[in-house]
């Protein structure tokens, strides 16, 4: 058995499954204390030891009150899968305690510590460096230092990587910087990074993208949820030239934008880029290069803009040769349909879209019309842009599940 999917998780279901699954290779554990799993009373009991040779490995909202406790097991754990591909973890949120904002900001700076201090405690005990290939952090846990994740994994096996770091905020709110290592992140230790995915675009991302190398930038997708238009950076910004960055425009391989201009307040004084000009900022920049796209339409339902916006994005969709994947959000429910049959036929090669989770298979006629097959969610999530899409907006709720 090299999976399992389980219900409701106990310490004695736990110890059974890896005592009878001694080939299991994927491994899920979603955990948050009593609240939502009566039955476990001290987490403490979820005894992982038992789980060896594990391929992937995801563990989300570890309490973060334990994370002295957890440290040891978690550097055990990794140590007994040294063929690990996948690791995504997680503990809960560090929440600003009222008026005692000085203790928050000690609990705080302990949570940015939390990954630090594994990566050094598995290297202390004599483990190699892992090889894997996709790294999830999805909150309370982050890389902060490039020397103690080079001592975890070998970062030139990295291919994906995934930060969530908008619940931290007090001291490092999402518009002021924040210490995550993203040099290693960066070709000379990351050569093969294909997919960088963060919950938040902000300043100190911006200027990581920005000092890459354009033949670097060209095998890169970049997913940012939510962009800081408040203090003017948003991913747009990276296929437009710029006097500081002699890098740019980035002729990216994936990348979202927001179409709904009227939601973007960009700072210091700066003037608002229209919808048109940021389409044409991404032919000029990525024509060549990019093959998947993630776009936001005007959410209005009624608002003149979504067709004139509809329009413009039909323009450069015609314009970008080799783009096979699409995902748009806006239009009411009654256009999802209509309005992918008229992107599907407005761009040459598309062979996919999705739309608001509706996804489809686009098929060519020989008369120039197009046809649009229903396609399921197993198979949807092997189209690349689509399954790293969903993973980033996939919310970690708190439950005590065990999933494959």
């Amino acid at each position: 058995m090299s999976r399992y999917d389980g219900r409701l998780l106990t310490p004695p279901l736990l110890w059974t499954l890896a005592g009878s699954c001694p080939r299991l290779q994927s491994l899920e554990l979603h955990i948050n204390g009593d609240k939502t799993c009566p039955e476990v009373t001290d987490l403490r009991a979820l005894n992982l030891d038992g789980f060896r040779d594990l391929q992937r490995l995801r563990l989300f909202y570890l309490p973060s009150s334990d994370r002295d406790w957890w440290i040891p097991r978690l550097a055990q754990l990794l140590k007994n899968s040294p063929h690990l591909k996948l690791l995504g973890l997680g503990f809960t949120p560090v929440l600003p305690p009222g008026p005692d904002i000085e203790a928050f900001k000690i609990r705080l700076g302990a949570s940015m510590r939390v990954l630090d201090r594994l990566c050094d405690l598995y290297a202390s005990e004599g483990a190699s460096p892992l090889r894997l290939e996709s790294l999830e952090f999805v909150g309370g846990i982050y890389p902060c230092s490039l020397g103690s994740l080079q001592k975890l994994t070998d970062l030139t096996c990295l291919n994906d990587v995934l930060i969530r770091r908008r619940a931290i905020s007090g001291p490092f709110s999402p518009s002021g910087p924040k210490p995550i290592a993203f040099e290693a992140f960066a070709p000379p230790h990351a050569p093969n990074l294909r997919f960088m995915r963060v919950d938040w675009y902000n300043q100190d991302l911006h200027e990581h993208l920005c000092a890459l190398d354009p033949s670097f930038a060209r095998a890169l997708a970049i997913s940012a949820m939510k962009q800081d238009f408040d203090s003017g950076f948003e991913t747009a910004m990276l296929l437009r030239p710029s006097p500081d960055h002699p890098s740019l425009p980035l002729p990216v391989r994936m990348l979202n934008l927001q179409l709904d201009r009227q939601v973007v307040y960009m700072g210091r004084g700066e003037v608002t880029v229209s919808a048109q000009q940021v389409l044409d900022d991404l032919v000029s920049a990525a024509a060549d290069s990019l093959e998947g796209l993630t776009v936001n339409l005007p959410l209005q339902y009624q608002d003149p803009d979504v067709w004139y916006t509809m329009q413009l994005l039909e323009g450069a969709l015609a314009r970008l040769p080799n783009l096979t994947q699409l995902i748009v959000a806006g239009l009411e429910p009654r256009l999802w349909r209509p309005a992918s049959e008229r992107l599907a036929r407005a761009s040459p090669r598309l062979r996919f879209i999705n739309m608001h989770a509706r996804f489809w298979r686009v098929w060519r006629n020989d008369d120039g019309t197009v046809r649009l097959e229903t396609i399921k969610k197993r198979e949807a999530d092997r189209v690349e842009l689509w399954k790293y899409h969903v993973s980033i907006l996939t919310p970690i709720t708190p439950n005590c599940h065990s999933m494959g």
